[in-house]
């Protein structure tokens, strides 16, 4: 702010600058500043609506000019219906707005001038960091507050582990750091947090306690009474750091018990310097790269872009229909169910009601929004409830050789502005369809269950028109999927990769490997056989006829299967299932057939752990350049979501094409080339891998 104009407004009189709101937006900085009753009020504008670097300086010159100004307190809060969110994730990298926000919250919490946060919404990461540094705040009911850092290998940071574990005290710090989720301020672990909680009138009662706090001159007096009620129980306090050590521990988890510790054994400054020193550590791992890059790419995929439809047709009563009916009633839709035999929608109706009691008695819904879920659910024959919807989705498990005359049928039936979403066949026959797609037609690859699974593929050839696609993302989008883009292929972007993955699991144990070490060598969850015996063995044979339009002559699965081996439907794949399929364990007989598949010398040494581990992984980026080279997907980022939600690859590898670039272009390029010779189809070497190491860029350059 200019000298002259600071001069100004201190020559107004006593009663303009603090008795009825005066405000000059500072729009260019993000902020602005009001008076009123002696208090100001600083709201971070909703464009940008986040903590920026620049937010961050103008919040920092607002309080000096505060000071300057002589108001009796100061109230930070953000415009509209929440608290600014923190600073964006690509700012968090870089040293500067970490540095900047560290600083800003110390200068909060030793103004001498008493700060209340005004919280509402989701206050999380950042945000959460500069609200904690206040001397006080002021939320509504439902406000929710958590830190996300542990999703991207970090710890929170600007002094956020310090104040919070001096305030809740070691416990409760550290669940709601080490859980990533967002807890209700109403939650008896974080009530100390606030001083006042309300349902309406937010602003004023934030006004009322700023002027309360300014009266009573004890702003820094209650800030060391809040903190020291977290220490007041040393014992307690390093019984639940202690507890928290139990395990194995994440290098970000370790970090966060590590810096919740040091708030009790060190200074409050001395703790923000182990606190940043940590996060800095954590920030330059290669396993926050990866988290942070998965992060990045979900949020690409994920971010509404365009209103959601709010009235959806889905026609189909099978399983399928019952997920899609329920992902769409949980993104707030009405959905009409169109029935494809007589009592369908009907039957449909009592599974999903039948769904939400067993939810509701589980603890996994309210009984509030399993109602409000049924009160937007109706049904009947197609032609009632073709007219009632924004998009038409077909999951109706209709033949392939039927799926032309559904085409017809939906698109006759229908207005020409209204999509149609393919759903039956389209997974694995998305190439075969390609001549139903085009114009207001495309096709959805729903991995199921889809009322839960993340991953939708949307089949969008370059004839289809653009409303179509924008009105159907939009949809997916808020199901909260992850909705990735593919040209017509059979096994689309997804079940490509899953029949890659498995085919290298075979060669592994074509070499002498045991399917159990091929599953542990890997490190998964859940491993490429145990994932086989999960889906049915019979399931990869028809997946490959689908993909590359037969199937593999002498397969391991066709001759498990020859036998009656079919995985955890019968209780006998590659492993044995004594227990509901729950605990899968080693079987001799199976152990059995595969050395006579095989048809080697038992005493053949096979991969070891580490080369299983590559190749397999390998072939994932193989095939992935192969489906970039071959226009059927966009970006590299798109084959590492669909490994981590649909092949079940940690979040922690980045998945494959990022595993590849921190591994090194160049050695994933020798390491092909040394795999190929034995079989070329599974390691191929892409022009695009030479190509960026020729340039010198990564895959999402």
């Amino acid at each position: 702010m200019r000298n002259s104009e600071l001069a100004r407004r201190q020559r107004l009189p006593k009663t303009l600058s603090r008795d009825v709101y005066w405000e000059e937006p500072s729009v260019a900085q993000g902020l602005s500043y009001k008076t009123k009753d002696g208090i100001a009020i600083l709201s971070v504008n909703q464009d940008p609506g986040h903590l920026s670097g620049q937010v961050i300086d103008s919040i920092g010159a607002a309080l000096c000019r505060a000071q300057a100004e002589g108001v009796l307190a100061v109230v930070i809060a953000g415009e509209g219906d929440g608290f600014p969110d923190g600073p964006p994730l690509s700012e968090i990298l870089s040293d500067v707005t970490v540095e900047s926000l560290g600083k800003l919250c110390s200068r909060v919490a030793c103004s001498d001038l008493p700060v209340v946060a005004v919280m509402q919404g989701a206050v999380c990461g950042g945000a959460l960091s500069l609200a904690l540094s206040t001397h006080a705040r002021v939320a509504q009911v439902g406000t929710r507050i958590g830190f996300k850092e542990i999703e991207w290998g970090l710890c929170p940071f600007a002094g956020a582990t310090q104040r919070l574990s001096r305030i809740l005290g070691a416990g409760p710090a550290i669940e709601l750091m080490l859980s990533g989720r967002l807890v209700p301020a109403e939650h008896v672990d974080v009530a100390p947090l606030f001083e006042r909680l309300v349902g309406d009138n937010l602003m004023d009662a934030a006004i009322g306690l700023a002027r309360d706090l300014a009266v009573q001159s004890r702003a820094n007096n209650r800030r060391s009474e809040a903190e020291a009620a977290g220490l007041s129980d040393p014992i307690q306090y390093q019984r639940a750091v202690a507890g928290a050590r139990k395990g194995v521990l994440s290098a970000e988890a370790k970090a966060i018990v590590d810096c919740v510790e040091a708030a009790q054994l060190l200074t409050m400054e001395a703790g923000q310097a182990f606190e940043t020193s940590s996060f800095h550590v954590l920030r330059e791992s290669s396993r926050a790269a990866a988290l942070v890059h998965v992060a990045q790419a979900e949020a690409f995929f994920l971010t509404a872009r365009h209103p959601a439809p709010k009235d959806v047709v889905v026609f189909g009563d099978s399983r399928m229909a019952r997920g899609v009916a329920i992902a769409c009633l949980d993104a707030g839709a009405r959905v009409h169910l169109a029935e494809r035999a007589e009592g369908g929608a009907g039957r449909l109706v009592k599974e999903i009601e039948k769904v939400n009691t067993q939810e509701v008695a589980a603890g996994h819904t309210s009984a509030e929004h399993a109602q409000a879920r049924l009160s937007r659910l109706s049904g009947g024959r197609l032609e009632e409830v073709i007219g009632s919807g924004e998009i038409v989705i077909e999951a109706g498990g209709f033949p392939l050789s039927a799926m032309g005359d559904v085409a017809d049928l939906l698109t006759s039936a229908t207005g020409p502005e209204i999509p149609v979403l393919l759903g039956s066949n389209v997974a694995l026959r998305g190439g075969a369809m390609a001549h139903l797609f085009g114009g207001r037609v495309l096709g959805g690859a729903f991995q199921p269950p889809p009322q839960l699974a993340r991953l939708v593929e949307l089949v969008v050839p370059d004839a289809v028109s653009a409303e179509a696609v924008i009105r159907s993302e939009a949809l997916a989008r808020a199901m909260r999927k992850v909705v990735l883009h593919v040209a017509p292929r059979n096994g689309c972007l997804l079940q490509t990769l899953v029949s890659r993955f498995f085919a290298a699991a075979e060669w592994c144990v074509l070499q002498g490997a045991s399917p159990l070490e091929v599953d542990r060598a890997l490190g998964w969850r859940a491993g490429p056989f145990a994932m086989m015996d999960r889906e049915g063995l019979g399931t990869q044979s028809a997946r490959l006829a689908a993909i590359n339009g037969h199937e593999r002559e002498n397969s391991l699965n066709s001759a498990l299967l020859a036998v009656g081996r079919d995985g955890i439907a019968n209780g006998r794949g590659y492993y044995r299932y004594d227990d509901n399929g729950q605990n899968p364990r080693a079987d001799p007989e199976a152990d059995a057939l595969v050395a006579r598949w095989r048809d080697v010398e038992a005493d053949r040494q096979g991969p070891v752990a580490e080369e299983i581990r590559q190749r397999i992984l390998l072939a994932l980026v193989s095939v992935g350049l192969e489906l970039m080279e071959g226009g059927v997907i966009g970006r590299a980022a798109e084959v590492d979501l669909a490994a981590i939600h649909g092949l079940g690859m940690p979040r922690s590898s980045g998945g494959p094409m990022k595993w590849a670039e921190n591994a090194g272009l160049i050695r994933v390029r020798k390491a092909l080339e040394r795999f190929s010779a034995s079989d070329p189809r599974l390691w191929q070497i892409s022009p695009i891998l030479d190509d960026r190491i020729k340039d010198g860029t990564r895959f999402g350059d």
